[in-house]
């Protein structure tokens, strides 16, 4: 990654990125707002959905009695939209090579089929004196 990678937000809302540290400037067109050390990444208008379901699994014995244990099995489909229209990745712009912001959720399944893309999530959320989340200080790889 360099200078020059490209960073597509696949989430339905801007992400608000709290620069309390060293931080190369923004230099890319997407990166639209900085107000003082918030740097704003808007949402590209299009977004990922991933089809899971729960299975259960063996419960593990413990001295509270047997803790349930499942796994999240995601469907082969993963659909990119825009709008409610079903594009393909290369359609959604989520290049080789590119930092895509996307939910937990569809980067845990994205990350498996798609490993030449680097999927993150918001991380070290940052929340308001009321308890909502304002934005994050970084982003986890999934």
């Amino acid at each position: 990654m360099n200078s020059q990678t490209k960073v597509i937000n696949l989430t339905p809302h801007p992400v608000h990125l709290h620069r309390d540290h060293e931080l190369i400037p923004a230099t890319s067109e997407i990166l639209v707002r900085v107000d003082g050390e918030i740097l704003t990444i808007p949402a590209s208008g299009i977004t990922v959905r991933v089809q899971a379901s729960t299975e259960p699994d063996t419960p593990v014995p413990t001295e509270l009695g047997n803790l349930p244990i499942s796994r999240t099995v995601f469907a082969d489909e993963i659909l990119f939209l825009r709008g409610s229209e079903s594009i393909s990745i290369d359609e959604a712009g989520v290049e080789s090579g590119c930092v895509a912001i996307v939910s937990r959720l569809a980067g845990n399944a994205l990350s498996d089929k798609f490993p030449d893309r680097l999927w993150v999530v918001p991380n070290e959320i940052v929340r308001d004196e009321n308890g909502r989340i304002t934005g994050c200080k970084s982003f986890d790889i999934v």
